[in-house]
C-alpha cells in the first residue's frame, strides 16, 4: 500500500505496511493505524501520513521545546490539535507547567490514538495536569475567558476542517487569549515543497501578531 501526500505532482512519499491495525471513519475523516518494520507503528487520516512511532519526537521536540525555552516559565499551555498526544508529553517534561488544556476537533481520533500508539503520550493524557477538551480549535480560543502563557498548534495541512486554523481571525483569537510575553508555534508543513502554504500562513499571522517568524526542523 502507498500513501501519497498531498503535494504537488512533482514528488511523492511512500511508507510500505507491513501489517494494518485499523481501518475506520470517525466523524472528521478517515482513520488508518499500520506497521512499518522500520518506523514502527503510523497514523494516516484521509489517506496522508501523520506520524510513525519512528520518528515523532522530531516533529514534537522542535514544535515544544523552542516555544518552552524561549518562554522560560510557561505555566498554562494550550494544544490545538495534537491528538496522537506528543506535543502533549512534551509541555508536561516542564515543572513550571501547572494547566495544559487540549483541543482536537476529533474526540474519536483521540481514543484511536491512545489504544494504537499509546507509546507517543507517554501517559501524558493520565498527568493531572492535563485537560482534555475535545472540541473545535478555532471556536475555543474566539469563546474561552482563559489565558496562556504558550499555544502550541499541532494541526493537519491547510484543507477541510483544519484551514480555519491558517486563517487571520484564528490568530488574532489566540493573541487575545495569549499573556502578556506569551509564545505561540503553529505547524506549517513542509517548506521547501509547500511555499505558498508558508507564505500564505505568514501573511495571516502577521493581522494577528507584530513579530512572527518561521523556524526549520528536521523532520524525516
Amino acid at each position: 500500500g502507498v500513501q501519497t501526500c498531498a503535494l504537488p505532482i512533482f514528488y511523492r512519499q511512500a511508507i510500505r505496511i507491513d501489517e494494518t491495525l485499523f481501518r475506520g471513519q470517525t466523524k472528521f475523516q478517515t482513520v488508518e493505524f499500520h506497521r512499518n518494520e522500520r518506523l514502527g507503528r503510523f497514523l494516516t487520516l484521509d489517506g496522508v501520513i501523520q506520524t510513525t512511532e519512528g520518528d515523532e519526537f522530531y516533529y514534537h521536540e522542535s514544535m515544544v521545546h523552542a516555544a518552552m525555552l524561549a518562554h522560560g516559565k510557561a505555566k498554562s499551555v494550550l494544544i490545538i490539535g495534537g491528538a496522537d498526544g506528543g506535543i502533549l508529553r512534551e509541555v508536561l517534561k516542564y515543572k513550571s507547567v501547572q494547566k495544559a488544556v487540549l483541543v482536537d476537533i476529533d474526540g474519536e481520533l483521540i481514543d484511536l490514538c491512545r489504544q494504537y500508539v499509546p507509546s507517543i503520550n507517554g501517559g501524558a493524557f493520565e498527568d493531572r495536569r492535563t485537560v482534555n477538551a475535545p472540541g473545535d480549535g478555532a471556536a475555543y480560543v474566539a469563546e474561552t475567558n482563559e489565558k496562556f502563557d504558550v499555544i502550541l498548534v499541532d494541526s493537519t495541512d491547510p484543507q477541510g476542517p483544519g484551514i480555519v486554523l491558517f486563517q487571520a481571525p484564528f490568530f488574532r483569537n489566540c493573541r487575545r487569549v495569549m499573556n502578556a510575553g506569551g509564545v505561540m508555534v503553529t505547524q506549517n508543513g513542509v517548506y521547501f515543497y509547500q511555499q505558498d502554504e508558508l507564505r500564505d500562513a505568514h501573511k495571516h499571522r502577521l493581522k494577528g501578531f507584530k513579530k512572527a517568524g518561521a523556524y526549520v526542523g528536521p523532520i524525516p
